[in-house]
């Protein structure tokens, strides 16, 4: 493969005809398969950005158009398709309600993990009408898109998403970070200074 590359899994009605599966197995499928192909480069850093409506439970809340019940990724099945797959370095962003429960089970000195909230609180703009969430569009389309860091980009998505609760009267998402001691320069790196990529994104 070439540096950045990128699988998307999507459940949703658009691309059910068009792309792989948001599942379980697909999800372990694509990281084994990332992980023997990055084995001679030790130094390469997976995305793994996950956004769909999400439990306090560590699971996504996806199923497929119609409502047809899927065995969904969670944190555990994406903890296990990691250790499997060997692949060290890891950033890992769940747009979803709930979301800061993922951080146990993925958190470790190599791993960066963002959530778009607190294990116990709602996120918002989960919406069919929606490109992305609201964590989403602040983060991805925010400093990150400008070339920030990760800390900036975090930084920069968590008092946007919280300036837009509080004009709304929605209860604060209190978006989370867990930075792996290993993964610290590469969390204040501008992009482009630090390894190549490989990413995979899945989305209801």
């Amino acid at each position: 493969g070439t540096p950045n590359d990128a699988i998307l899994l999507s459940n949703s009605a658009a691309d059910i005809y068009q792309l792989p599966l948001a599942t379980q197995q697909n999800m372990t499928n694509v990281v084994g398969a990332i992980g023997r192909r990055t084995q001679a480069s030790p130094n390469d850093i997976l995305f793994v950005y996950l956004t769909s409506h999400g439990g306090p439970d560590a699971v996504l809340e996806s199923g497929l158009p119609g409502n047809v019940p899927i065995l969904a990724i969670s944190a555990q099945s994406l903890a296990g398709a990691l250790a499997e797959s060997r692949i060290r370095r890891r950033v890992i962003i769940i747009s979803a309600c709930f979301s800061g429960s993922w951080i146990p089970a993925l958190a470790n000195d190599d791993t960066i993990i963002i959530t778009a909230a607190r294990d116990d609180r709602t996120s918002f703009g989960c919406a069919e009408d929606r490109p992305l969430t609201y964590f989403g569009e602040a983060f991805l389309n925010g400093p990150f898109a400008r070339g920030a860091s990760l800390a900036e980009s975090f930084e920069g998505a968590r008092k946007t998403v919280t300036q837009w609760e509080q004009a709304q009267n929605l209860p604060t998402s209190e978006p989370q970070i867990s930075v792996g001691k290993n993964m610290e320069a590469f969390w204040t790196a501008k992009p482009g200074s630090a390894a190549t990529t490989r990413k995979v994104a899945a989305k209801r």
